[in-house]
């Protein structure tokens, strides 16, 4: 970080205590890509009592690492924190999360999706942006593989203090999920799937970047008929899938 950028920081938290200061509680939404987890950080980002929308790439292991968050989200919505919940996705198993440091105050949002289309949906998205994931789809299966065991892992230290989704169940019974969801999190008002755009919607890093994620509205996408996928690999991703939304299922709350 340049000395400017420092500066800038703290003459930040200087004129905006509140930053550092106003009692708020977190929501971090623990999936992998293409599990539709843009959409459902864009419902709660778009509920009054939620702030943020899009992920930070980074991990929470210091009181440090809570204010930067803090400091982005301020920066795009001038808001106050106080009584508030601050959202993050985490997608990458690089990024840790220390769940004492919280103190009580972190709800967790487990979200998994089925593996055929999530595998035909990180080699549609590389190709997209010209990388090289589409050329190997053994690559994709196995951070697959390695993040549901991750957040199958995860759930175990939380010792299930936490919010379930499947995926494709969110998008067949939508409104019942989010009135659960809604509860769980003792919101003000209850989360729609109607949401807002905002900002970074629909650009590169923060979530997805397709047309979709700009409709504003819960919809089905695309099913990728033009991918084909080793029928080897989608049962070894699946085996993985169906014991990891079992046990999620068993000890959520």
């Amino acid at each position: 970080m340049s000395i400017v950028s420092k500066i800038s920081k703290i003459r930040l938290l200087v004129c905006n205590p509140q930053i550092i200061t106003s009692e708020s509680k977190y929501i971090f939404l623990l999936s992998h890509m293409r599990s539709r987890s843009s959409l459902i950080s864009h419902i709660l980002g778009s509920n009054p009592d939620i702030i943020g929308y899009y992920e930070f790439h980074s991990s929470y292991l210091t009181q440090m690492d809570l204010i930067k968050t803090r400091i982005k989200l301020f920066r795009e919505f001038k808001c106050r924190f106080l009584n508030k919940y601050i959202y993050n996705k985490i997608l990458q198993n690089k990024h840790i999360i220390d769940y004492n440091l919280f103190d009580g105050k972190l709800k967790l949002v487990f979200l998994i999706r089925e593996p055929e289309r999530t595998i035909k949906s990180i080699i549609n998205m590389s190709l997209v942006v010209d990388g090289e994931w589409h050329d190997y789809p053994n690559k994709i299966l196995n951070y697959y593989i390695s993040r549901l065991l991750f957040l199958q892992n995860y759930a175990k230290v939380v010792k299930g203090d936490f919010f379930f989704i499947d995926s494709d169940d969110f998008m067949i019974n939508t409104d019942t999920v989010l009135d659960n969801l809604s509860n769980w999190l003792e919101l003000r008002e209850p989360l729609k799937k109607e949401y807002l755009t905002f900002n970074k919607t629909g650009k590169p890093g923060p979530g997805d970047f397709s047309e979709h994620i700009k409709t504003g509205v819960v919809k089905e996408t695309v099913k990728y008929p033009n991918i084909t996928l080793d029928p080897e690999i989608i049962q070894k991703a699946r085996v993985v899938y169906e014991k990891c939304k079992k046990n999620l299922s068993l000890k959520c709350i």
